[in-house]
This record gives C-alpha cells, sequence and structure tokens, in this order.
C-alpha cells in the first residue's frame, strides 16, 4: 500500500480450483497486514481497508510464482519529468545467473493495461545476461510508447516520450509451473474519507420541570463506553433548569462530545465530524427504588479462532433497593431482546437481588446460559463464537 510490503508463501499440490486457490491466499493474508481485511469471494481474493481513508493509488496485489531467480519486480531509475524533457526508465533488476530451468512470465503495467512476454530458462550455464537479452527480445515493440532494452542483467523500460511521472508503471517477472498465472488486483471500491463538515448531535429533550426533591439518573453511550451522572434536585426546578444540570453533569467528562443546554434541550454534539454512531443515545431515569440504573460489562470477550473461548457478560448489581417498585431488566444482543419485569420489596440484598433477575432469565435465552456468582448476573454464550460488541444487559426502572 506504499508502504513496506507483506508476503505469504502458499503451497500449491498442484489440483487446487482457482477458488481454492482463492481461499488459500485469502487465509495465509487473514488481518496480518495493518489496516486491511483479506477474504475469499470465488477465484477473487477482495482486500478491504478496514476504515473508510482517501483512495490510495499504491495498493496493489499480485501473485508470484519461484523460478530460478526468484521473482524480482521493477525499481523507478529514471522518474519522468516534461518539465526536464526527461523520459522514464524502469530497470528489472535479474541476478547475474539462474538456478533453475522452466518457462517464466515477465509482465509490464503502466496501471491502466498490462503486457506480458515469455520465455524459458534454459538452466547452467545461462547467465543473467543472457536471460535479460531473451526478455528483451520477447518484448519486443509489443508494448505502445515504451522500448524494452537489455543492459547487463537488467531489463530497461524507456519511455519513448518525456512525460509526467507515471508511479504506476512496473515491471515483474515470474515462474509459470502451478498453471495460476500472475494475477494482478484491481481496486473494486474507491476509498473515500468520511464527509467534513458535519458533526453529529444528539439531544434530550426535558418535557417537564421537577415537582419534588429526588435523583435521577442520566445514562449517555455510544455502544462501547457508557457514563453515568447523578443529578440532584430540590423539586421546584424548571425543564430548562434540569436540562442545565445535566449539561453541567456531563460537560468535562465525554472525550469526544460536548454538552450543553438550550432552553429545555440538552445537546451532546461530536467535537470532530466523523461517520453517524447509529448506538449513540442519552436517557434518564429516576430511581424510584434507589438502586439507580445498572449496565453490564462484558467480562470475556469471545472467540470461535483462539481455544474456543466462550463470550461472558456480566450484571453487577451495586446496590441493594431503598424502596419498593418495580424494574425492567432488557438482555439484547444486537438482533433479539428479552426483557423482565420485576417487583421488589425493597429489602432485597445485593445477592438476593441478583439471584432474582438470574431466576427470571433462567433458560429463556437460546444461546445463552444465565448464572449467578454474588451479586454479579453472568450470561455465558452456550458455544463458543467470535465476540459480539452489541451484547448488553441494563436495569431499568418503572
Amino acid at each position: 500500500d506504499g508502504g513496506v510490503p507483506v508476503q505469504k508463501n502458499i503451497y500449491i499440490l498442484g489440483t487446487e480450483t482457482a477458488a481454492e486457490v482463492a481461499s488459500k491466499i485469502a487465509a495465509a493474508f487473514g488481518t496480518s497486514v495493518a489496516g486491511w481485511g483479506a477474504e475469499a469471494d470465488g477465484s477473487r481474493i477482495h482486500f478491504k481497508s478496514q476504515t473508510p481513508g482517501t483512495n490510495n493509488e499504491n495498493v496493489r496485489i499480485y501473485a508470484l510464482e519461484a523460478s530460478g531467480v526468484g521473482a524480482p519486480s521493477s525499481t523507478l531509475e529514471v522518474p519522468g519529468n516534461l518539465t526536464t524533457n526527461t523520459s522514464q526508465v524502469i530497470t528489472l533488476r535479474l541476478p547475474n545467473s539462474e538456478s533453475d530451468h522452466g518457462p517464466i512470465g515477465v509482465k509490464f503495467t503502466d496501471g491502466v493495461s498490462s503486457w506480458t512476454a515469455y520465455v524459458s530458462m534454459m538452466g547452467s550455464p545461462e547467465t543473467g545476461s543472457d536471460l535479460a537479452n531473451k526478455i528483451a527480445a520477447a518484448f519486443g515493440s509489443m508494448i505502445p510508447n515504451w522500448i524494452v532494452s537489455s543492459r547487463g542483467s537488467d531489463v530497461i523500460f524507456t519511455a519513448e516520450f518525456p512525460a509526467e511521472n507515471n508511479i504506476k508503471a512496473m515491471a515483474r517477472l515470474s515462474g509459470l509451473n502451478t498453471g495460476i498465472g500472475m494475477p494482478d488486483s484491481t481496486i473494486t471500491t474507491v476509498g473515500a474519507p468520511y464527509p467534513t463538515g458535519e458533526a453529529q448531535v444528539a439531544t434530550l429533550v426535558i418535557d417537564s420541570g421537577a415537582t419534588a426533591a429526588g435523583t435521577i439518573t442520566a445514562t449517555f453511550t455510544d455502544g462501547s463506553t457508557t457514563i453515568l451522572k447523578d443529578i440532584e434536585l430540590i423539586g421546584t426546578e424548571t425543564a430548562a433548569e434540569v436540562a442545565t444540570k445535566i449539561a453541567w453533569a456531563f460537560n468535562t467528562s465525554l472525550v469526544d462530545w460536548n454538552a450543553t443546554s438550550n432552553d429545555r434541550n440538552v445537546i451532546f454534539t461530536a467535537r470532530a465530524p466523523s461517520a453517524n454512531n447509529p448506538k449513540l443515545s442519552v436517557a434518564i431515569v429516576e430511581a424510584t427504588t434507589g438502586i439507580g440504573l445498572v449496565s453490564s460489562s462484558i467480562t470475556t470477550p469471545g472467540s470461535e479462532t483462539f481455544a474456543g473461548v466462550k463470550q461472558a457478560i456480566s450484571l453487577k448489581i451495586d446496590s441493594g433497593p431503598s424502596a419498593p417498585g418495580i424494574i425492567r431488566v432488557v438482555f439484547r444482543d444486537g438482533t433479539n431482546e428479552v426483557s423482565k419485569r420485576l417487583r421488589l420489596s425493597g429489602t432485597e440484598t445485593l445477592n438476593g437481588l441478583a439471584e432474582k433477575i438470574g431466576s427470571a432469565f433462567e433458560n429463556s435465552m437460546a444461546g445463552w446460559n444465565v448464572t449467578t456468582m454474588d451479586h454479579n448476573v453472568i450470561f455465558t454464550a452456550s458455544t463458543p463464537e467470535d465476540n459480539n460488541s452489541n451484547v448488553s444487559i441494563v436495569v431499568y426502572q418503572e
């Protein structure tokens, strides 16, 4: 991608279909290239940038087959420059001698079109110079606007006319014994940066003012981080004054967001333009039972790859109820939602409340097992699979 090239060796049995070769290549790369993922699609391998960004014209993927001269690629010897009347020169440098025999292909591309010349290596005593002469002769005048010649063990590709330098022009050599040829990549989706100038905004509207003294809990989440703030009310605040208190509570605690108020609106504005986050939410919970808003945390990330780890997510009860009331516990996994309503007497201990929640969910969710340990309710996936970041359990007041 313009940085340090990453090369993977793939062993071919000789009976693979094109799709099987593609699958082997994709598996070899996996996510080993920083910022890129590889996946097979029939006989194609897609290398996809893991984050949106400006299109990178340096990206190139190609297959090389080992030959007696290795798998050399060209270097830019003389950059083209129209201003100084300079023609571009590309050099494919071969070893001084070869150690094998058999067919090879040399491919030249200008970034739009490509041309391939085929020659056979004779093996010892043929020298690198002999092979370079063969390659130059095989190309002849095949490539429009380029002259191919040899100089010692170098094959020289010289632009016929001065022009601005073409960074995409290159030549490479590969063996042809396995029959897969020398496939090159094409950019199938042009990258683009996030649109600029639009910062995401979430607005919490306070419908009415306070009518009695008490505590409310405001919760902000962006799908990965949840921040809770307790706001004390004296019971006489207008809706606008409640909004101001909430904004002040969050004002310096959010890294990527600004919190302000405007009349009875609490406005959360992203500090920088970015892609829209559909997981963003802000909510208010009034602590009638005294246990406040309780959210889960992922205690064991799931992994299908490494030793079959089962995902576990824990709901930790930090405080017991101080008054009777009803709570609603909601389990979500990004696809399904299971909700349980529990009536509390107001005298439950931390462990007792955890057991009550665990009993309510027991055997009610396909794919998940529910257990309790002290004042924790633990939801564990029935089978190992890659981590699901959408899983959450939240306790709401009713």
